[in-house]
């Protein structure tokens, strides 16, 4: 019964993607079909019959950033990277690059979640160790 603080941070490269973001709204068809039907009721309003908003409790811990995974550094003190169907548009050495920098920037026993279709190269494989078969986590080594 401790009351967990999460901080959430979304990035993108795209403004447009991330004002989307920050206003928390988005249309029905799009995030209902990623929700169980009790969080959408606990964690959804209805805006009209095509839009939802998220709950302003959730949007107060989650900030929204410009970030190129490509150029730049990325923040430190990381529990979890989310980094879902983005690896697969990178060549093999920018992709190593960026494992660099998120092993640089999660805690130690820090998940790194990867789409399913992607995998971290044998090369990195000292770095994470694959969790599960079927999600694609790897924690931090």
């Amino acid at each position: 019964n401790i009351p967990l603080q999460i901080k959430v941070t979304g990035t993108d490269i795209s403004s447009d993607h991330l004002e989307t973001a920050e206003s928390g709204i988005y249309n029905c068809d799009k995030i209902i079909s990623g929700f169980f039907p009790e969080y959408a009721k606990k964690y959804l309003t209805k805006q009209n019959n095509s839009q939802v908003s998220i709950i302003s409790e959730i949007k107060k811990n989650v900030e929204f950033k410009f970030h190129s995974l490509v150029s730049e550094n990325f923040l430190k003190n990381i529990d979890l990277i989310i980094c879902r169907n983005v690896f697969i548009y990178f060549t093999r050495p920018l992709q190593n690059s960026i494992i660099e920098k998120f092993h640089s920037s999660l805690n130690p026993n820090g998940i790194l979640w990867l789409g399913r279709a992607e995998t971290i190269s044998a090369e990195h494989e000292n770095l994470f160790a694959q969790t599960s078969d079927k999600i694609k986590f790897y924690k931090k080594i």
